[in-house]
Parts: C-alpha cells; structure tokens; sequence
C-alpha cells in the first residue's frame, strides 16, 4: 500500500524534485544524496571514512561545534546558506550521523524557515514531525554509506555478521545503520530484524527489511522464538550465530541467524537486538559482480549483441586512449561524434549517443568529461554525469538484450576513481541484469592496485 505523506516540508519536497524522481519521497532523498555524493566526488571528497565536516564545507554550508546543542541544529542565514552546529562530546561516528542528518535537511525547499533541532538541552521540540526526520535519516544513510563505494564493497564480500561489522567500523556508521543500507544494495537474498524486549520477556520485532531478492517479510511484534541465539545477545557488540534455525515465522525455510545487541535508543534503557538473516547455503553463492578480463575492449568476442562504451569529453576529441582505439577501429563514430558535438540540444553532460558499427554492436558514446586537465578544484570526470549515461544505457541494453564492454572509464585521464565507477556500474547496470565486461590490455591494470577493501582502519 502506498503511504500517504502529510507533512507540509515533505510535500513541498515531493512538488520540487517529482519531474526528476518521481512522488516516493523516499527515492527522492535517496536521489538528492546520490547526486551530492557524486559531486563531492568530482571535488575531492574520499574515504572511507566519510568525513561529513568535509562534505558540509563542499557544500557550502558553515560548520561549528556548540556545548549547548543536546545533539545538531541547523541554522538558516543567507538566501539558501546555512550553518550547523553539533554537540562535540559525542563519539566521532554520532557526530558524523548528527551532522549528515542536518545536511539532509537542506534538501527540503522550506529549510530556511526556521532553525531545525534534532535535540536541544533547554526544550525538546515536541512537533508532528516524524516524516521530516524519517527522511532526514534516510539521507544520513546515504551520505554516510555512500552510492557507488558502499555497495561495492557490500557486493564483493562474505554475507556474513563480521562483514557487517567490519563495514560499521571502516565507515564509523551504527551497525543498526549499515544493516538498514546492506538490505538496500546486496544482490543476494537476506533480511534484517531490529527487535526488543518486551514486557512479558519475549524479544519482539521492531522493524525488519529484506533485500529486494528475499521475500522474507517479519511483522512488527513478531515474537523472536527464545530458542533463538538473539537472547544470547544481552549487552551491545555481543554476538551469536546458528548455522541453521526452521522456524514456522520464516516461511517454514531454514536461515542461517546472525545476531547482535545494539545500544538503546536515545532516551530509553530497552534492550535492543539486530538480526541478520540470510537462507541457508546462501552465503556461499558466488559473488555478482563485473567480470575482469585481458584483453582488448574494442573487439568484445561474446555471442549476441554488444554495446562498447566510451566516455567522451566536453571537446568530443578522440586524438589518444581509448577514444583513439575506437576511432581506429570504427571510423564512424568520429564522424558521429563530430556530428553529435554540433547539436548544442543533445550534446549535454549525462546524455549518451549509440552508434551502431555492426550487424551486433554498438558504441555508446557517453558525455561525462568537462575539458581534459584536472583543476585545484575538480576532475575531469563527473561522476554525476557518468551516472546519468549509465541510468539511460541500461534502457538501451535491457531493449537490444545486449551485455556491456569497456576499459576502466573514467579512470585515466577523466580523473575518476575506478573503485567508485566500478560501483556505478555494479549498482546501475550490473545488479539490474545487464552483464559488463572491463578489458585490461596488455595483462597491465591502467589503475593503482587498491588494498583490501575491509580491512579496519586505525
């Protein structure tokens, strides 16, 4: 059933952004985070860690910290410039999520009404707001477990609690966080559980959420069975496992359980669990992910159709690299890309021109380079963009039935970091069943070996 929104801010959002995203505000703040990301991207904004004092400066907003704040408030000043102030006795990963909860607000048209608490000391603000501050959490999700480089490293490692846990920790986020964002980007079926105790002793279910391939669906106050390992779980960071539990509440199949105590909401003692559920055998299907071959990306030897991609920049010149190559190979994408470049009506960041150059293939000429040098301030390559041509190619590939080939766009002259591309791909091509192919000549990796993407920080 679809949700009826009330709240005024929300509403207001909803009739800004719908002609992009479309009436689910929920996608609408997924799609304003996604798009922030992507240009801090493009400015210089890394990690993980991410760092949310880095990203609210990048964007223009004043930053400070406040004794007097219990949590975050954000401040209008100027027209569309705003300030937050956070409490900075808090642990790191607090402040992060206070401070990306405050940026979240920003996205709403009628912000700088009026100074936005999260928490103040002298009075709680006691308003019907619980819509506005739902969806602020969703953009802290967003920001702090980043499009592209979460789901990357969520897809290429174990379903398992440990990766969880390690990911909760690289990105200083709440395991009760990480939880919520892995249902979102997994390809794999699993399901998370939030549950607590209530008054007869029994652990009883908050809230869950599965993946978009699991049809594992627990109700709010189903009761956790006390068999279950999740009673083990009676302090925060303390863990238990079963390898296989059939219980009647999970559609009669046996789940591997996963469990972990989390801390009490702010302003109650309840105890609190985390279940993460995944269908037994499951967490040993091989990863979906980009196949990585040696070999040479203009000339893809798979049967059935192919679409070759190629990032082409503000100036469409093809004089070196890969835009050379294909000129080489198939003379009329030059010629189409001349042509392209003359329509000042289509030739835009983030639109694709598709050039068929034989009976079964395609090159997908794909704008997402402004210029040809990096500046103090930006990379050539916009992630942003690259986005935008990939959401429309995956329409051309779901139509023609064809899989997809490239180099490591965007990772070499473009300035772009191929861990982050690598992610785009997955989430906008890959995850939605269109297979992709990256080519390495020569046996050489054109990009720096990255170390293991779980390994803990310091």
């Amino acid at each position: 059933m679809k949700r009826k929104w009330s709240d005024s801010s929300v509403l207001q959002l909803i009739e800004k952004y719908s002609p992009k995203y479309g009436d689910n505000p929920i996608d609408i703040v997924r799609g304003v985070s996604r798009d922030m990301v992507l240009q801090a991207y493009t400015r210089g904004w890394s990690g993980p860690p991410y760092d949310m004092v880095d990203l609210a400066k990048l964007m223009g907003i004043s930053i400070s910290p406040n004794d007097d704040v219990l949590d975050g408030r954000i401040i209008p000043q100027a027209k569309e410039k705003f300030a937050i102030e956070y409490n900075p006795h808090q642990n790191s990963s607090r402040i992060n999520f206070s401070i990306a909860h405050e940026i979240g607000h920003t996205f709403f048209p009628d912000c700088a009404e009026k100074t936005r608490y999260r928490y103040k000391k002298e009075e709680i603000e006691i308003e019907n707001n619980w819509e506005l501050e739902f969806l602020c959490n969703v953009a802290a999700s967003e920001l702090l477990l980043p499009y592209a480089e979460f789901s990357r490293e969520v897809n290429s490692s174990p379903l398992n609690l440990n990766t969880t846990k390690q990911l909760a920790s690289k990105y200083k986020a709440s395991m009760e966080s990480v939880f919520l964002r892995y249902t979102e980007v997994i390809d794999k079926p699993c399901a998370i559980a939030i549950a607590s105790y209530g008054m007869d002793g029994s652990l009883k279910v908050e809230y869950s959420k599965s993946s978009t391939s699991s049809n594992l669906i627990l109700k709010r106050n189903t009761k956790i069975p006390l068999s279950s390992v999740a009673y083990n779980c009676i302090r925060p960071g303390t863990d238990g496992y079963t390898d296989s539990q059939h219980w009647e509440t999970y559609n009669n199949e046996d789940y591997s359980v996963f469990a972990i105590g989390l801390g009490s909401l702010k302003n109650s003692t309840g105890l609190r669990v985390g279940m993460f559920l995944i269908p037994k055998g499951m967490a040993d299907l091989p990863d979906n992910l980009i196949t990585t071959i040696h070999g040479d990306a203009t000339s893809p030897t798979v049967e059935g159709n192919k679409i070759i991609l190629q990032v082409v920049n503000s100036s469409a010149a093809v004089g070196s690299g890969f835009g050379k190559a294909i000129s080489n190979k198939y003379p009329d994408t030059k010629k189409a890309l001349c042509e392209w470049k003359n329509d000042r009506k289509t030739f835009r960041l983030g639109e694709i021109n598709m050039v068929r150059v034989t009976n079964d293939t395609w090159v997908c000429q794909m704008f997402a380079q402004q210029g040809l040098r990096a500046t103090k301030k930006e990379i050539p390559l916009k992630y942003w963009a690259l986005r935008e041509c990939l959401i429309e190619l995956f329409h051309e590939a779901k139509d023609l039935k064809a899989s997809v080939h490239m180099p490591a766009i965007g990772a070499g002259q473009a300035g772009g970091d191929w861990k982050v591309i690598e992610g785009m791909v997955h989430g906008e091509l890959i995850s939605k069943g269109i297979p992709a192919t990256v080519y390495f000549l020569n046996g050489k990796m054109p990009i720096p070996e990255k170390e293991a993407t779980l390994s803990l920080f310091d």
